[in-house]
């Protein structure tokens, strides 16, 4: 999942941006990657990016935050990574919606 905002956020010039969200158009495309974006505003207050990972057959989360990350592996801090995670599929766009949300953000901001 991708947060709108993500696709947005100037990093480096418009041909940059514009060049990434052609990589991630096509890679999609090829069936290389399933990819879910978020609308902008739909869930606030998350508080930063962060994985949920199975290792060794256990699940582990990583939480990242503007000064650190976190590696969490008690159960009450796995399931509210999963409870946030489930909000966010649920808020997210289908992928082929989400295809057409980059392509517009891509048009409408980065196109050079």
């Amino acid at each position: 999942m991708i947060d709108e905002y993500a696709l947005r956020y100037p990093v480096g010039e418009a041909s940059v941006m514009d060049a990434q969200l052609e990589h991630l158009v096509q890679v999609v495309s090829d069936g290389l990657a399933h990819v879910q974006v978020v609308p902008a505003g739909a869930l606030p207050g998350i508080g930063g990016a962060f994985v949920l990972a199975t290792v060794d057959g256990r699940t582990v989360g990583y939480e990242e935050s503007t000064s650190h990350g976190t590696v969490l592996t008690e159960e009450r801090d796995l399931h509210r990574l999963e409870v946030i995670y489930d909000h966010l599929l649920g808020e997210a766009d289908s992928p082929a919606r989400s295809l057409e949300r980059i392509q517009r953000v891509r048009n409408e901001l980065w196109k050079t």
